[in-house]
């Protein structure tokens, strides 16, 4: 009997608490699909592509540092800040050619948003974006100035599944270099009880100065876990190229990432 009273008093005291934890992960999983959020991130996104260069025979890493920070605006509005800074490295991009190392380009997007979501469940923000001129040397980035509209639709039906699409515009602004991109970025996940995310998205490009697409499609698995107190999403992943550029990657890469969560 007292075995089964301690059995008794261990399912009681035990499973509010793991409970409890799978709550929280999966809040916090459910926010992380959200680009939206009010949710301080630090996604740091690593890449490895080949099939670069005029002979196809490049490689290239990629670490994109993509800090997001929400804002209160005033009462009725939030500003989202999200920034991608990317870190480059290329090897063989023509032939005796060696490597090639440095930052690349910074895009900065403002996101308005209002804190209360309709009846239709969709959440939305648009605002302000910018090509900011942060490249080291010309193969990592254009070095230029630009400067366009954003903007980001989703919804998040049940626990599990979180849709909707990304997309902005970019001129350059006064740039010796022309620039004219667009970006559409649809998105689709599912999340388990567990916190485990399934995600397949696009970053479909438009240069409309070399009238050239650049297509990605990528499916990439997500977990959230705690270093101690800290908790952090870990996920690795696939990319394929659909169309790109004769120049740029084609065929299959690999994503991995590490998301630093600091709720509020």
């Amino acid at each position: 009997m007292k075995l089964i009273y301690s059995c008794i008093l261990f399912m009681i005291i035990g499973l509010p608490k793991t409970s409890l934890a799978e709550t929280d992960a999966q809040a916090l999983a459910r926010q992380i699909a959200n680009p939206l959020a009010k949710l301080i991130q630090i996604p740091l996104e690593f890449s490895f592509d080949n099939g670069i260069g005029v002979d196809k025979q490049g490689e290239r890493i990629l670490l994109n540092i993509k800090p997001v920070m929400p804002f209160s605006f005033n009462d009725n509005w939030n500003v989202i800040s999200r920034t991608i800074l990317p870190v480059v490295s290329f090897n063989s991009l023509a032939p005796n050619n060696g490597s090639e190392f440095g930052l690349g380009d910074t895009v900065q997007s403002f996101f308005f948003s209002p804190k209360i979501v309709g009846d239709s469940g969709w959440i939305w923000g648009a605002g302000p974006v910018f090509i900011l001129p942060t490249s080291t040397n010309d193969y990592t980035g254009l070095g230029e100035l630009g400067a366009g509209f954003t903007a980001v639709a989703l919804k998040q039906q049940g626990k599990s599944w979180t849709y909707g699409a990304l997309v902005n515009y970019i001129l350059d602004v006064n740039s010796d270099r022309p620039i004219e991109t667009s970006l559409l970025q649809p998105f689709i996940s599912y999340r388990t009880s567990s916190a485990i995310t399934f995600s397949l998205n696009s970053e479909a490009t438009f240069n409309g100065i070399s009238d050239e697409w650049t297509v990605p499609i990528k499916l990439s698995i997500n977990k959230v876990i705690r270093f101690g107190k800290l908790p952090v999403s870990v996920g690795a992943g696939i990319r394929y190229w659909l169309d790109s550029p004769t120049e740029n990657a084609e065929g299959w890469g690999v994503v991995a990432s590490l998301n630093i969560l600091l709720p509020k």
